[in-house]
């Protein structure tokens, strides 16, 4: 019985694997926004620059410390924290909550998405009245 156990404990965590490990992951990735489409509550999207709706046009990412951020003049020193990070195959995504700030936005949730093995990437961020979704290449650093 206990040899049971034991072995159903051990294909559990083969197939329903923890948390990934920093070394698991590069340890980050320099991407560049390309092709951005912003989508209005309740009329079709339409493609923006990020001149347009005054983003950066470059984004960094460090998974080992959890962050994400913008590069260049339009970066304004904001740090994005990135509360999740997990690997799907070839893919890692990670997610985060970012709050309101006075005057200039409400507060927004994004999600990343980067191909591990040709540097692909996706972007989707949404508040309560817009969906913003890009595409674009990254650099990887392993």
């Amino acid at each position: 019985m206990r040899s049971t156990i034991l072995a159903a404990v051990a294909m559990s965590a083969l197939l329903n694997p923890g948390p990934l490990a920093a070394a698991d992951l590069p340890k980050g990735a320099l991407c560049a926004l390309a092709d951005i489409h912003e989508c209005d509550a309740g009329s079709a999207c339409e493609r923006v620059t990020a001149d347009d709706i005054a983003v950066p046009r470059f984004i960094r990412v460090e998974f080992a410390q959890k962050t994400m951020r913008g590069v260049g003049p339009r970066a304004r020193d904001r740090v994005s924290k990135i509360a999740l990070v997990d690997q799907r195959g070839d893919t890692i995504f990670a997610q985060g909550i970012d709050e309101a700030i006075q005057g200039q936005r409400s507060a927004l949730g994004w999600t990343f998405a980067l191909g591990a093995k040709d540097g692909s990437m996706q972007l989707t961020v949404s508040t309560d009245d817009a969906t913003f979704v890009a595409a674009g290449e990254c650099l990887i650093d392993n």
